[in-house]
């Protein structure tokens, strides 16, 4: 594996330090490739760029996250702004990830220890998601095609990540706890070892551990 030597600082939080020379601990008997590692450290950059959703697999769409708490959505081929959506946060929405089904649904997390799902077409809040103690830093919405069973993971500042339904913003398991210091970046990812799909973690230490989904 070549040598890690690119990865971001975040612009937001003092207290976050990052690795440079800190090489990744990996728990549990799977592989992860070098692109599945290096673009779990591309997350943890929070000067957040746009999000590419395509509606209906034709029209291309971007969404970026602005400075209070809402969220923009752009014509990826004009770069027009189309639509601007209120996310009720009380504070600075620090992730966006999208489920892309057939109905796409949007999911921000914040600062202000919540998640919150949309609906992409309209801009309807669906939901909220409630658990974290303090700042949520990340979010990864699994790939599934069945609405029912597409779950939403967001890691926070607790040192935790948890998992949501979807369609319900139920909880599916307790909190996932292990790591020692803030979560930053988690992600869906298929491992080798016996495990297939598993959820993917890395906290500001460099720490990486994998979940079986």
């Amino acid at each position: 594996m070549s040598k890690l030597t690119t990865r971001p600082t975040t612009t937001n939080d003092k207290d976050f330090d990052y690795w440079d020379s800190t090489k990744p601990i990996v728990h549990y008997p799977v592989h992860v490739t070098e692109e599945q590692i290096l673009s779990l450290y591309q997350k943890l950059d929070f000067r957040y760029g746009p999000l590419p959703i395509e509606v209906f697999g034709l029209v291309g769409k971007s969404v970026k996250a602005g400075d209070a708490g809402e969220i923009y959505v752009y014509d990826s081929t004009t770069g027009s702004l189309e639509n601007k959506i209120e996310t009720g946060h009380d504070g600075s929405v620090k992730r966006i990830a999208a489920w892309r089904g057939d109905i796409v649904h949007v999911v921000t997390v914040s600062s202000d220890g919540t998640g919150r799902i949309f609906n992409f077409e309209t801009g309807k809040y669906c939901r909220k998601l409630i658990g974290h103690e303090g700042p949520v830093n990340c979010v990864a919405v699994s790939e599934d095609e069945d609405f029912r069973k597409a779950l939403v993971v967001p890691g926070g500042k607790d040192c935790t990540f948890r998992t949501y339904y979807l369609c319900s913003g139920r909880p599916k398991y307790k909190e996932l706890t292990g790591h020692k210091v803030p979560v930053m970046a988690v992600d869906f990812m298929k491992v080798m070892g016996g495990v297939g799909m598993a959820i993917v973690s890395a906290d500001v230490n460099g720490e990486i551990r994998i979940w079986e989904k």
